[in-house]
């Protein structure tokens, strides 16, 4: 196979890799952007570590889920996925430690007298 060639079939393999295909991908990348624009809109004064770590476990979601889905050995496939499912169950906790803060604390979910244009 000439170098050419190989790159060719590189570059089908790689063709392969598009995990937009999976629709828990997909899932996941607008459950990350509602995390964004939640924690835009949200009086997120006094929550500083939560935040961070909402956005971080939204992040962490996604990519496991794409990095789960270019490995090729299933053990290691696996691994990815528990992951991302062990980042749900902890950005669900995040948010239910934020709600219930806020709540006690009086704030507002929403800013106000603020508005955002995107």
């Amino acid at each position: 196979m000439s170098r050419s060639e190989g790159e060719r079939e590189a570059g089908r393999e790689w063709g392969r890799y598009d995990p937009e295909r999976l629709a828990v991908y997909r899932l996941a990348r607008r459950h990350t952007r509602a995390v964004g624009e939640v924690l835009r809109k949200a009086n997120t004064h006094g929550f500083g570590d939560l935040v961070d770590d909402l956005r971080r476990t939204a992040k962490s979601i996604t990519a496991n889920i794409k990095e789960g889905y270019g490995e090729h050995r299933p053990g290691k496939k696996v691994n990815f996925y528990q992951i991302a499912k062990g980042s749900v169950t902890e950005a669900w906790g995040h948010t239910d430690r934020w709600w219930i803060s806020a709540s006690r604390r009086g704030k507002p979910t929403r800013r106000s007298g603020t508005s955002r244009t995107s």
